[in-house]
C-alpha cells in the first residue's frame, strides 16, 4: 500500500496543482455567485447561467454532500469545505494529467 502511494505521488507537479487549483477556485467563485442568483430568483436562466449553477453542485461534492448536516451546524466551515473540494479536484486533475503525459511519452 505504501509503495502504491509513493508511486501515485511520484513526480508530483506543484505548478500544475497550483494552476488547476487557481482555475478551479475562480470557477467555483463564479459558479457560487450564479448559484446564489439562481436561489434568489435573479438568474436569467440561460445556457451559461444554468451550466455554472450545475458546476457549483459538482464543486460541492464530496465535503458538502457527505457532511451537510455538520456544515449547517458550523456555518464557518462552508467556505473552507468548498476550498477543500477544490483542492481535491485539483489533485485529481494533476494526477490525471501526469498519467496521460506519462502514457503519451511511453507511446
Amino acid at each position: 500500500m505504501q509503495k502504491q502511494m509513493k508511486r501515485l505521488l511520484n513526480k508530483f507537479n506543484p505548478f500544475l496543482f497550483v494552476l488547476t487549483g487557481s482555475i478551479l477556485t475562480f470557477l467555483m467563485i463564479v459558479s457560487f455567485i450564479f448559484a446564489a442568483a439562481e436561489d434568489e430568483g435573479a438568474s436569467q436562466g440561460g445556457l451559461v447561467s444554468n451550466s455554472l449553477v450545475g458546476l457549483f453542485y459538482i464543486f460541492r461534492f464530496p465535503i458538502h454532500t457527505l457532511l451537510w448536516s455538520f456544515i449547517i451546524d458550523h456555518k464557518a466551515l462552508y467556505l473552507p469545505g468548498l476550498l477543500l473540494n477544490v483542492a481535491f479536484y485539483a489533485l485529481l486533475l494533476e494526477r490525471l494529467v501526469a498519467i496521460v503525459w506519462k502514457k503519451k511519452i511511453e507511446m
